[in-house]
């Protein structure tokens, strides 16, 4: 549809779209990568709301009772209702943030910054702001990137 929509725009001499938002964290990763390289190839500038820990944040517990459901309860995630592949990508994550001594907030939203999106880091305290400006600070390998997108496609 984003594609049309601009192909419309440049028949109609209209203003084109620059930038749009998309969903991209570890919860919803396959259906973006075509909507990112679409992006990169036109110039169009993305922006993504980067939940806390990807979608993967709050406290993660064994079970939370009912009803299940993969949304946040009260802040926390249940595994139990994850897929197999977005546990991995929790489990992918912990170790990551683990061994860089980052928190998992700012892993993703480095992992957001490293294909060129500007993530919209949702902040409610100084230690958001923390973990946001940590963020830019780190520097995730080819590797390390692979890593987090293995489990999700």
């Amino acid at each position: 549809e984003f594609t049309e929509w601009q192909h419309i725009s440049d028949r109609h001499h209209w203003t084109k779209f620059v930038g749009w938002q998309l969903n991209y964290n570890l919860l919803h990763t396959s259906e973006e990568h075509q909507k990112i390289e679409f992006s990169k190839n036109e110039g169009i500038g993305i922006l993504s709301w980067v939940p806390s820990d990807g979608g993967l944040g709050g406290k993660i517990v064994k079970s939370i009772g009912e009803p299940a459901c993969p949304q946040r309860l009260s802040g926390m995630m249940d595994l139990k209702n994850l897929n197999l592949g977005q546990q991995e990508a929790y489990h992918s994550l912990q170790a990551l943030s683990d061994r860089k001594k980052r928190p998992r907030a700012a892993i993703v939203a480095a992992r957001a910054l490293s294909i060129g999106c500007y993530p919209i880091v949702g902040c409610s305290s100084v230690k958001d702001v923390n973990q946001a400006i940590m963020a830019i600070a780190t520097h995730l390998t080819p590797e390390e990137f692979k890593i987090l997108e293995l489990h999700l496609d």
